[in-house]
């Protein structure tokens, strides 16, 4: 089997989706034994595919080894520093070399969540590929065509303790791109990526929640504070996914 990232013939690892230290605040968070966690992607018809996918035995299953242990290993130790304490609700100053450390790590994490359940992948594998073109060969750097952004949310968290959401266009009604978001905890990071142009794209409903995240990349030269604004509530979280309206799904997923 290739790997979803390097694209080599190897043994996959079939880790788990969210590293220890993460899995311990989604356990803390959780009073059950393995949590069903919700998951949620749109196409550009406007209809929700949804499931739930348990958070703890969620692994990795098409990424190999060596990308695993090697350069993702490195990502996710070079952020922990940064989500844990923004998991606690403390606040944080990300400076240049913060902010693109989050952002790599929100980008990685949004490819990965992607790959959790296979009826509903859409995004198209040169992004993963790409991304390893970048970091396994040590540059720090995302595609031009993304725009990622940090907010908080001062919501209920679900059982497990993070979701996910995805909108993507495949090009039928426009410019392809996705849309991507997902909460750890009360940390939401979203990515937007315009598959068909070099620059991001950021919406015109982003305007009504203006101030209510902060953009890390490309990466600001101002230091990024977080929280940044007030905390979204339920409500607002799911304007900010741009789920609101869309219609549910009727196919068996």
């Amino acid at each position: 089997m290739a790997c979803i990232f390097c694209g080599v013939n190897r043994k996959m690892s079939r880790e788990h989706l969210w590293p220890e230290w993460a899995r311990k605040f989604l356990e803390a968070d959780s009073g059950k034994a393995v949590p069903l966690v919700p998951h949620v992607i749109a196409g550009s018809d406007g209809h929700l595919r949804q499931w739930e996918a348990p958070v703890f035995s969620a692994t990795l299953k098409d990424v190999c080894r060596v990308c695993n242990n090697g350069w993702m290993s490195d990502v996710e130790e070079l952020t922990k520093d940064l989500v844990v304490p923004m998991m606690r609700e403390e606040e944080v100053t990300l400076g240049k070399e913060e902010q693109l450390c989050l952002a790599i790590w929100g980008y990685m994490k949004v490819l990965i969540l992607e790959r959790v359940h296979a009826p509903t992948r859409v995004l198209p594998v040169a992004l993963y590929r790409g991304l390893h073109s970048h970091l396994a060969n040590g540059v720090a750097s995302l595609p031009r065509s993304a725009s990622i952004f940090v907010a908080a949310h001062a919501g209920r968290v679900v059982d497990g303790g993070y979701t996910h959401h995805l909108i993507a266009d495949r090009g039928d009604l426009g410019n392809p791109f996705f849309m991507a978001t997902f909460t750890l905890r009360q940390v939401v990071v979203q990515v937007f990526e315009n598959l068909d142009g070099p620059f991001g794209i950021v919406p015109e409903r982003m305007v009504i929640l203006e101030g209510r995240d902060s953009q890390i990349w490309p990466v600001q030269e101002s230091p990024v504070t977080f929280p940044p604004g007030r905390p979204l509530n339920d409500e607002e979280r799911t304007m900010y996914t741009g789920l609101e309206g869309l219609v549910e799904d009727d196919g068996d997923d």
